[in-house]
């Protein structure tokens, strides 16, 4: 896919079914639209820095063990690194 393509979707429909999906893992507990390429999706949930409010993101994961999973702060290979990093 062009990539100017999939940043202009990210741009317009991506918030919504961000916000969508985070709120489908939660709801499931993981059991619906809780894999994306075969990987487990997981809720990272932060305290805001400034804030103090409850913060969740969706994202994919790699299990290590039966209560370990890596994720990694690529922010979909932007150069910025995704906010939620900075809260934890």
């Amino acid at each position: 896919m062009d990539p100017r393509i999939s940043v202009a979707i990210d741009r317009t429909i991506g918030p919504g079914f961000y916000r969508l999906h985070r709120f489908v893992l939660l709801r499931s507990h993981g059991q619906i639209m809780g894999k994306a390429m075969g990987l487990p999706m997981v809720v990272l949930s932060t305290t805001g820095r400034r804030t103090g409010l409850t913060r969740h993101a969706a994202l994919l994961a790699y299990k290590v063990s039966d209560a370990r999973y890596i994720v990694v702060p690529s922010n979909g290979g932007r150069p910025k690194a995704p906010h939620w990093l900075a809260n934890l």
